[in-house]
């Protein structure tokens, strides 16, 4: 809910969508990247997989395939 209220402020109240990338870093490590995405263009680029609610706002969720290999 504090994130909506920073990204509600920073795009002056125009309406946004807010995505939860998850990302497999290893066997015991997943990363989650909350993003507050203005153009719902970028849903059909990367389709999400499910939806939450949280509060009265939709949460959608893209969970991206592979496994992030450190150099």
């Amino acid at each position: 809910m504090a994130y909506t209220k920073i990204i509600e402020s920073e795009n002056r109240n125009e309406s946004f969508v807010v995505n939860v990338y998850c990302t497999e870093i290893n066997d015991s490590t997943n990363k989650y990247v909350i993003n507050g995405i203005i153009n719902p263009e970028l849903i059909k680029m990367t389709p999400y997989h499910f939806i939450c609610k949280i509060g009265e706002r939709d949460v959608f969720f893209t969970m991206l395939a592979g496994i992030v290999k450190k150099n």
